[in-house]
C-alpha cells in the first residue's frame, strides 16, 4: 500500500489578482486564515501586509464591514423568516414548521438600539411629539438667523461723518 501525502496548498507572493481574491473572500466570510488559503499567500502574511500598506489595511477594514454586514442580513433573516425544521410525530408522520429563535431576535434587537443610541436619532425618553417639536424649533431659530445675518448684509452702510474744517 502506497501513502500518497497531500501537497500543501502552493502559496506565493502577493500580487494585485491575490490581493483581490483575498479582499473578495473576506468580504464573503469574514475570515482571514480562510481567505490566505483561497488567496492561496502564506498563512498570517495579510496581517504583515495591513500594517505595511494603508491601502490594504483600508480595503481589508472595507471587505470586513462588507463580510459583518453580510452576516447581519442573515441573522437577521433567520430572526424573521425562522428556521426550516421537519417534525416527525410517533406515527412517523413528518410535518414542515419553522423555529424562531428569541435569543436570536433579541439580541439583535439590542444591538440595533445601540447602534441608534450612538447616532443621537432616538432618545428613549422622548416623545415623538416632543422631538418633532425640538426640530421645528431648531429648524427656526436656524431661519431666524438666516434672516438676521441676510438684513444686516443688505443694511445700508453709515456714511462717514464728515469733518469740514473752516
Amino acid at each position: 500500500m502506497t501513502i500518497v501525502k497531500k501537497a500543501a496548498p502552493a502559496t506565493g507572493r502577493w500580487s494585485t489578482a491575490r490581493e483581490r481574491r483575498f479582499l473578495d473572500h473576506l468580504a464573503a466570510s469574514s475570515n482571514v486564515a480562510a481567505s490566505e488559503r483561497v488567496a492561496m499567500v502564506p498563512a498570517g502574511s495579510a496581517y504583515r501586509r495591513r500594517t505595511q500598506s494603508a491601502e490594504f489595511r483600508v480595503a481589508w477594514e472595507v471587505a470586513l464591514r462588507e463580510g459583518y454586514t453580510r452576516l447581519e442580513l442573515a441573522l437577521l433573516q433567520r430572526a424573521i423568516e425562522g428556521t426550516p425544521v421537519i417534525m416527525i410525530d410517533r406515527q412517523g408522520k413528518t410535518r414542515k414548521t419553522r423555529e424562531y429563535s428569541e435569543r436570536l431576535a433579541l439580541n439583535l434587537l439590542a444591538q440595533h438600539r445601540e447602534a441608534v443610541a450612538a447616532t443621537g436619532a432616538i432618545d428613549a425618553d422622548e416623545s415623538a411629539k416632543a422631538r418633532l417639536a425640538r426640530k421645528l424649533e431648531e429648524m427656526a431659530d436656524r431661519l431666524d438667523a438666516e434672516e438676521a445675518a441676510a438684513a444686516a448684509a443688505n443694511a445700508p452702510a453709515a456714511a462717514p461723518e464728515s469733518s469740514d474744517a473752516a
